[in-house]
Order: structure tokens, then C-alpha cells, then sequence
């Protein structure tokens, strides 16, 4: 009779861990686009991408703030259309580019904080990212992802104007665009990128989007009525088990 119950008990404790693996859908909640002035730069001698100062179009996307995303108590307002802000960027190859005609490099995006011009409050800022810089061999354009789960990490997105709940599973989906004289990419010999030209450091125009999906925890209300039916039901199960025998 103890391990009937016992047994009950676990079914209802295996029902929450199933609730709460639900999984929450992906929001997309902000962009970035360039604004004329600056680059990013990738040092095809060291494999590092760095920029600062990068005059950039951000904005939040309003779709994407249906779910877990909230203003700080007292904070600034959100505002969905274009701010102008500026973008500082840092990133670190942890091995080489490989693979033709396209190219993939494991890599780190160290840290990265966008600004906004005037009052320099806090747009959004993030670090320590494993990610993947790719390229097409050949081809002008450069991508910077760090991808959803399973794939991803957790980036620890901060800002002065969004309050990220609970630990925030992320995605960077960044793209870079050489100016203004596109020179095609290669792999060099010492597992960078590097322009066919032989290798100065390339200048590059970033652009970008920002998505996140809130790590699967059921809302409060919904744990205590499934906690409250299975355990009733499995009180229930034992009791008319109690009287059978």
C-alpha cells in the first residue's frame, strides 16, 4: 500500500516536470541597423573582431514584447522606433575557420553595448556568448550567430529599459558587410579570414537582430492547479485502493 501511494506521488511530481519543460516560443525584440560612420573590424592576423564608436539605427520590436519581457519600476520608456545609438563590440576566434566554399570559426563574442547618442543610457547590452563567425569563400559577407538552444548559450542580456525575467536562453544573429569596395574572403594559412588582397584587417558594416525565449517556467497559477490535481488525484487513488483492501 506504501509503494501504491509512493507510486502516486511520482506520477504527479513527473506531471509539474512535465509542465515545466514546456518550452516558450522565440521572440524576436530587437534590431540594429548601420548608420554610416565607423566599422567593425576583423584582425585576419589574430582572428579578433573589434569595434567602438559604430554609429547604428536601434530599435525595439514591439511583436516581441507580447511574452516575459517588462520595463524596470520607474525606468525610461520603452519607444519602438529608431534611436540613434552607438555600438562597441569585442570577439575572439577559439579555432580556426574551416570548410569550402562556405566557412565556419567557433568563436566568442566577448561583449557588445549599444548606446543611446546623447545620454548614453543602456539600449542593450550582453557577454561572454560562444558563438560561430561564417563566411562564403569568395563572397563579401560575414555572419555572426549565436543560436537558440539546443545549439546556443545563455547570454546575459542587460538594459536600462527592458527587465529580462528568469535566465534568458538567447540568440545574435548578426551580419557584417564589407565596405565600400567588396574584396572576396579566403581562409588563410593560419585558419583566419583573410581578403584575397593578402591580408590587411577588414573593415566591416554590422547589422543585426536579437531574439530570446525566457527558460520554461510555468506560470504561478498553473503550477499550484496542476499541483492541486494531482495530488487530490492521487489522494483519491489511494483511498479507494485503501478500501479495496
Amino acid at each position: 500500500m506504501h509503494l501504491r501511494k509512493a507510486l502516486s506521488l511520482g506520477i504527479a511530481a513527473g506531471i509539474l516536470a512535465a509542465i515545466s519543460a514546456i518550452p516558450a516560443s522565440a521572440q524576436t525584440f530587437a534590431s540594429f541597423l548601420y548608420d554610416g560612420t565607423g566599422n567593425v573590424t576583423y584582425d585576419n592576423a589574430t582572428g579578433n573582431l573589434t569595434g567602438s564608436g559604430i554609429a547604428v539605427q536601434f530599435s525595439f520590436n514591439s511583436a516581441g514584447f507580447g511574452v516575459g519581457l517588462l520595463q524596470p519600476p520607474g525606468g525610461p520608456s520603452i519607444g519602438f522606433g529608431n534611436t540613434a545609438a552607438t555600438l562597441t563590440v569585442t570577439g575572439h576566434r577559439t579555432g580556426n575557420a574551416v570548410g569550402n566554399p562556405g566557412a565556419a570559426q567557433p568563436y566568442v563574442i566577448d561583449s557588445f553595448t549599444i548606446l543611446r547618442n546623447g545620454d548614453n543610457a543602456n539600449l542593450l547590452s550582453g557577454s561572454a556568448a560562444p558563438a560561430s563567425l561564417t563566411a562564403t569563400i569568395g563572397g563579401t559577407t560575414m555572419g555572426l550567430t549565436s543560436s537558440l538552444p539546443p545549439a546556443g548559450t545563455v547570454i546575459n542580456f542587460s538594459s536600462a529599459f527592458v527587465t529580462f525575467p528568469f535566465s534568458t536562453n538567447a540568440s545574435i544573429a548578426w551580419t557584417f558587410t564589407q565596405p565600400p569596395t567588396p574584396v572576396g574572403i579566403i581562409v588563410a594559412g593560419n585558419g583566419n579570414y583573410a581578403k584575397e588582397n593578402g591580408g590587411n584587417p577588414i573593415p566591416l558594416n554590422p547589422a543585426g537582430n536579437f531574439t530570446y525565449i525566457p527558460s520554461a517556467v510555468p506560470e504561478p497559477g498553473t503550477v499550484a492547479l496542476f499541483s492541486s490535481l494531482a495530488v487530490c488525484g492521487s489522494v483519491f487513488g489511494f483511498r479507494r485502493l485503501r478500501r479495496k483492501q
